[in-house]
């Protein structure tokens, strides 16, 4: 056996910027009335495309980062520019489809939540609040897929729970970003 140490990447901004893009979802659904939201949606593509081209650049310029971090930035990258471009270029069928939407933004976040809270809980110890979140936004993905007439308001605060709860896991993240954690390896693991 031999030890071998790794470091924490710096997941804590993809957080972040999912914490940020949730907060703004949850406090449109509450605080818009529903004759603004093209120029809302018109205004999220232009800074979904944006959040791309940061992910792009953070991607190709990482000179730490492993290829699989990188595919994972750039495949996200690439998936910010097709909402961003589609948000900006056909806000009124957004306009017509949004439960749909956010019901499958919720599921992504809540699939993603729970990913961290099993993968990290070894670097921030208990990731139980972010399980249960996860679970949550997943539920109310779901609920919403299943019955788009859910009321929005109640969606908005939902969604600011989650984006809040997002924001405090990413400054939990940042603070054991160079975090390092050693691990023994079999001899059979180092041959694979």
């Amino acid at each position: 056996m031999k030890d071998q140490q790794i470091t924490t990447s710096n997941h804590w901004t993809n957080i972040l910027i999912n914490a940020v893009i949730t907060l703004s979802i949850g406090a449109i659904l509450i605080l818009v009335p529903n004759t603004i939201y093209n120029t809302i949606i018109i205004i999220a593509g232009i800074t979904l495309f944006l959040f791309g081209l940061a992910f792009l650049i953070y991607a190709y310029q990482s000179k730490t980062t492993t290829i699989k971090s990188k595919t994972y930035w750039y495949f996200q990258s690439v998936l910010y520019f097709a909402v961003g471009l589609f948000l900006f270029f056909k806000p009124q069928i957004v306009v017509n489809l949004l439960h749909y939407f956010i019901s499958i933004w919720l599921i992504i976040v809540g699939l993603t939540q729970l990913f961290f809270a099993a993968n990290r809980k070894h670097i921030i110890g208990n990731s139980s609040f972010m399980l249960i979140n996860s679970i949550i936004a997943l539920s109310l993905g779901i609920l919403i897929l299943i019955w788009p007439q859910f009321p929005v308001v109640f969606i908005g605060y939902i969604t600011l729970l989650i984006g809040t709860v997002l924001l405090v896991y990413s400054i939990g993240q940042y603070k054991h970003r160079n975090d390092g954690i050693t691990f023994k390896q079999d001899q059979q693991d180092q041959q694979e």
